[in-house]
């Protein structure tokens, strides 16, 4: 389906004195929900309609010429901002703090200390030229590394593109329209209050998806009060999406059929689709149909978004979009 701007979770006054609440109503309400509009809009028609924006983000070369630079800057809006809001909560009510656990140890890791980390985030930020974002990224040999991209790029479209690669785990829009109204032309100020509002333990759940690699569940309710779940991939790229349910407990129900695949209770069942394109319906052992994958071009292609089916682990409750 098309995309959909995402409600925010906290109310726009919630990270106030940090963040102002004009900003965030104009940051989400408007910046956000243009962008959302913007990649419908130019996808619109297209077989890349109905694709999930991580990855529309992470297969630009697949999409005509014409439509890569406006996908790439509005759904790269759209994906980036939707993390932004995740990662922030307000302060003293899971937001600032230090990170603890396993993200913890690996921060102090990689960058010797909390506070170094900070200092060569902030300055990726702060010296990032003209308007994009700073990033705390998973690397491909599973590291940490902190980078900054222009615009709405994304480290998801990889190093040719967006000039840094990795899984992020942790973004801070220095755009001017995150802070101009409250901070001026004063960046680093924004960036050092910033941290009050930083949610280290939605930070850590991304991080520990990001390590795994391995697929998850979000679990969605939906406009007419139903539940669906989307399995997602290490990069939070949609693997599957489910039928619809009429009540959480079913729809658990269907999650546990999915982890039941493994054990060869379910099926894959492949298909092809008019264009050539082939996708797998996953079926339950009495026939009834859990959900269906985003199409492929490859058989191994396929066989990824199946192993990602049969090793998928947790759940995230996501409210209604």
């Amino acid at each position: 389906m098309p995309l959909t701007l995402p409600n925010l979770p906290y109310a726009p006054e919630a990270l106030e004195p940090h963040v102002d609440t004009a900003t965030m109503n104009i940051h989400h309400g408007k910046h956000h929900n243009a962008y959302v509009t913007n990649a419908n809009k130019a996808l619109e028609g297209t077989p890349f309609a109905d694709k999930d924006a991580v990855w529309l983000i992470t297969h630009l070369d697949q999409l005509p010429a014409d439509k890569m630079g406006p996908v790439r800057n509005n759904a790269g809006g759209h994906v980036n901002h939707s993390m932004f809001w995740q990662v922030m909560a307000p302060a003293g009510k899971g937001g600032g703090g230090t990170p603890s656990g396993a993200l913890g140890e690996a921060i102090n890791k990689a960058f010797g200390s909390f506070e170094a980390f900070k200092e060569k985030f902030a300055n990726a930020g702060a010296t990032r030229f003209g308007s994009g974002w700073a990033w705390l990224c998973v690397n491909k040999d599973k590291n940490l590394e902190v980078c900054s991209t222009a615009n709405q790029d994304n480290p998801m479209m990889g190093k040719d593109i967006a000039g840094c690669g990795g899984t992020p785990i942790l973004g801070c829009d220095v755009w001017e329209h995150a802070y101009y109204l409250k901070y001026q032309n004063r960046r680093p100020d924004y960036m050092a209050a910033w941290w009050n509002v930083v949610n280290w333990a939605k930070v850590a759940e991304n991080f520990a998806h990001a390590l795994a690699g391995n697929a998850w569940y979000e679990v969605k309710k939906t406009a007419d009060g139903k539940f669906m779940f989307n399995l997602k991939g290490g990069n939070n790229e949609v693997v599957l999406t489910s039928e619809t349910y009429n009540d959480l407990a079913s729809c658990n129900a269907g999650i546990d059929s999915v982890r039941k695949s493994a054990q060869d209770t379910a099926r894959f069942d492949v298909k092809t689709a008019s264009n050539g394109q082939a996708y797998f319906v996953l079926t339950a052992s009495n026939g009834q149909t859990i959900g269906k994958s985003e199409m492929y071009s490859s058989p191994a292609a396929m066989e990824k978004g199946i192993q990602a089916v049969q090793r998928a682990s947790g759940s995230t409750w996501v409210e209604a979009v």
